[in-house]
């Protein structure tokens, strides 16, 4: 009795010519694309010749007795009435037009400003100097150590510091490395 062996079906695709094809369309399109000129509008957009500012702060604070507070600016909050919010709150506004009015529910005179100045303890020439220091590539200006006082209070030690160069990387990458196997080792 003669056995037939069975044709197995194989179900594989060529890539190879797929490729040759999409390699052609991609060649003819990068050949094409420097001919055609794009039909685009240019368009000139303003240009802004003023400076934006931080607009100035009113504040409105309300406790949980519903006693109103006001204050603008950097001032002390004190108390008024519920009818003399809004005759206020006009008058700073023909005082300053761009203010910003910020309400607090439940707050006090403790309260935090949301858009206050932060103030510097350096003075213009230090600020120029580390500005002019930072333009210059590869140097940045990093904090070193934050201090927070009693109150609250922070202060931020700032330093300029230079980024390492593509050999020292790979030195401090070896010895982090090195200092890792000893440990290694160590535990074994």
């Amino acid at each position: 009795m003669a056995l037939k062996r069975r044709n197995k079906i194989q179900t594989t695709f060529s890539m190879s010519s797929m490729t040759d094809v999409i390699f052609l369309l991609l060649i003819f399109f990068m050949v094409t694309s420097t001919v055609v000129f794009p039909n685009a509008i240019k368009v000139l957009l303003p240009q802004s010749k003023k400076q934006t500012s931080a607009s100035p702060l009113a504040r409105v604070t309300i406790d949980k007795d519903l006693n109103y507070y006001v204050a603008f600016g950097n001032e002390r909050e004190h108390s008024v009435s519920f009818d003399e919010i809004t005759p206020w709150l006009r008058s700073m506004q023909l005082e300053e037009p761009d203010m910003y009015v910020a309400l607090y529910e439940e707050g006090s005179y403790n309260n935090h400003v949301e858009r206050r100045e932060r103030k510097l303890l350096l003075n213009k020439k230090e600020i120029i100097n580390l500005r002019d220091d930072t333009k210059s590539p590869g140097f940045t200006i990093v904090p070193v150590r934050l201090f927070i006082n009693e109150k609250g209070l922070a202060k931020l030690v700032i330093a300029l510091a230079r980024g390492k160069k593509e050999y020292d990387k790979r030195q401090s990458l070896k010895e982090k490395e090195d200092r890792r196997e000893m440990d290694r080792a160590m535990k074994h």
